[in-house]
C-alpha cells in the first residue's frame, strides 16, 4: 500500500498540478530517502522543471526538462506526495519540493521505506526492465501473457503469482484479494490447476477490479492519500479485504475468512470461492 489504483491517482492530480512550474529549492530533511544522495537530488531537481509524468506499477516516473534525468519515486507502504501552498512540514515529512509561487510538494513517509531517485534514461531503463513486467493496466498485459505466465508457474499459488511486481507491475495485498473474489478462485490454488475459462475469469477481474479502483481514487486504509491530502474511497466496495467475520455479500452464506499466504494476511470466502 499504495498499489497501482492509488499512485495512479497521484500521478494524475500531480499532471494537473506542477507540469511546467519552476523548481526553486529542495529541503531534504531525512537524506536516507535521497538518492543517490541528497546533493544530486538537490542539485538536479533546483532550477528544473517536470515535463510528465508517468508510471509503471507503483513507481511514478517524473521527466525533467533539463539534465535529461528523471525523478524516480516509489511511496512503498506508507509514502504520500502532497501538493499544497499552505501546508506545513508534519512529523513524517522527509522533503520538500519548493516550486516558485508559494506552491510546494511534500513527500511524507511514516515507515521510511519509500524513496526519491534521480535516474539517467538508461538506470531507469535498467531499473524498469530488471524489477517490473507489464503493468497490470497496460495492453502489455493481456490474456495470452497472462496465461502463459501461470502455465509457467504451475506449482505457485496463485496469490504470489498475482503479487509478483514481475508478473502484474502494480497489483498489491489488496487488489489482489479483491480479484480473486471477483473470480470466484481461492487464493490458496495452485495455477496448474485452474482450467481456462478461470485463467480468463481472473484475467478480466484484475483489470475490473483495478480499473473501477481508479475511478473512486483509491483505498484509504492507512495512510494513503491522494495528491490533495482527501482520501480515496474505493473502501466501500472492498468485498473481502478487511471484511473477515463478515458475511459474504455476494453468495450470503459463507463467512469471510482471513489466512496468512505467502507471508501476507488474506481474505477469501471458503464458500463461493473455488
Amino acid at each position: 500500500m499504495p498499489e497501482l489504483p492509488e499512485v495512479e491517482t497521484i500521478r494524475r492530480d500531480l499532471l494537473k498540478k506542477i507540469i511546467g512550474k519552476k523548481i526553486a529549492a529542495v529541503e531534504i530533511y531525512d537524506k536516507k530517502i535521497a538518492k543517490p544522495n541528497a546533493r544530486i537530488l538537490g542539485e538536479t531537481l533546483s532550477g528544473n522543471q517536470f515535463t510528465t509524468i508517468e508510471r509503471i506499477g507503483k513507481l511514478l516516473i517524473f521527466r525533467l526538462k533539463q539534465k535529461q534525468k528523471f525523478l524516480l519515486a516509489h511511496l512503498k507502504l506508507t509514502g504520500q506526495l502532497i501538493y499544497s501552498s499552505s501546508a506545513t512540514p508534519q512529523k513524517f515529512t522527509r522533503a520538500i519540493v519548493y516550486f516558485n509561487g508559494q506552491s510546494r510538494l511534500y513527500f511524507n513517509d511514516l515507515r521510511k521505506f519509500g524513496y526519491l531517485k534521480i535516474a539517467d534514461k538508461t538506470e531507469k531503463e535498467k531499473i524498469i526492465r530488471e524489477n517490473f513486467g507489464p503493468d497490470a493496466l497496460s495492453k502489455d498485459f493481456n490474456f495470452s501473457y497472462f496465461k502463459n505466465q501461470l502455465v509457467r508457474r504451475k506449482k505457485s499459488r496463485i496469490k504470489a503469482i498475482l503479487l509478483d511486481q514481475k508478473i502484474a507491475a502494480g497489483v498489491g495485498n489488496i487488489y489482489a484479494d479483491e480479484s480473486l473474489f471477483e473470480a470466484g478462485l481461492k487464493p490458496v490454488r495452485k495455477a496448474g490447476s485452474l482450467k481456462s475459462a478461470e485463467i480468463k475469469r481472473l484475467f478480466l477481474a484484475v483489470k475490473k477490479i483495478l480499473k473501477k479502483a481508479v475511478k473512486f481514487r483509491g483505498t484509504s486504509i492507512s495512510d494513503y492519500v491522494d495528491a490533495e491530502g482527501r482520501p480515496g474511497y474505493f473502501f466501500e466496495y472492498l468485498k473481502v479485504y478487511q471484511r473477515e467475520g463478515e458475511k459474504c455479500s455476494r453468495c450470503k452464506k459463507g463467512i469471510i475468512k482471513k489466512i496468512r499466504e505467502n507471508g501476507r494476511g488474506t481474505r477469501f470466502c471458503d464458500y463461493c470461492q473455488k
